[in-house]
């Protein structure tokens, strides 16, 4: 759905997803104003997440967890995906990333993330050097937990969540549901917890219902 602007009023009419895009981009490049892409994932948003597999490491080297074997996380935008790459990469990890497919891969596809980490490693100065290199810290792009689409929710997908729940986490089905299902399917071949549930939903909410005051 995109907005347009007709005699100060916004006038909605909706798109199929690709026809959307490209009517935002014209838009943009009619009124001389910046588009920002589907789900704010630029180099500069990318940085994040690569600061947050810093940050994990870090804990791996206190003693707070072991470093884990696979890192499980929602794939939608690319965004989040190609940080956690560039940074296990930088930081000379093991872990590997398993990308579980969320959305539709027109816009969850290995081409737009192969994109956004060669222009964040432009961004941060290292060229493509490491372009391969953060690469090989992808697993795999795990299509299997997206049923029908962004808007369908497979029965393992409720299944996660609901045992989520029990254990004081709240997933959405969109997203986090969908990856946290793609890790309970992979825990047969680690038996030992060495995997890593990446969750990228807002759990603020839950905290507030909750009590907790942290």
């Amino acid at each position: 759905m995109v907005g347009l602007r007709k005699a100060g009023v916004h006038v909605y009419r909706r798109h199929s997803m690709p026809a959307a895009i490209l009517q935002a981009h014209w838009i943009g490049w009619r009124e001389r104003a910046a588009v920002v892409p589907l789900g704010a994932s630029t180099p500069y948003a990318v940085l994040g997440h690569v600061r947050a597999a810093f940050e994990l490491l870090e804990q791996v080297r206190q003693g707070q967890l072991p470093e884990p074997s696979r890192i499980y996380i929602p794939f939608a935008t690319g965004g989040s995906v190609a940080g956690l790459l560039i940074g296990l990469a930088m930081a000379g990890a093991k872990t590997r990333v398993v990308a579980v497919q969320t959305v539709e891969t027109i816009i969850a596809n290995r081409r737009r993330l192969e994109r956004l980490v060669s222009r964040t490693l432009k961004l941060l100065g290292l060229g493509r050097q490491k372009f391969g290199f953060c690469l090989e810290r992808l697993e795999l792009i795990d299509r299997r937990q997206l049923g029908k689409g962004y808007r369908d929710i497979p029965a393992p997908t409720q299944a996660a969540i609901n045992l989520a729940v029990q254990h004081g986490l709240r997933l959405d089905p969109a997203f986090s549901g969908k990856a946290f299902a793609a890790l309970l399917d992979g825990l047969p071949e680690f038996p030992n917890g060495e995997l890593l549930f990446w969750n990228t939903h807002d759990q603020s909410a839950l905290s507030a219902c909750l009590g907790d005051s942290r």
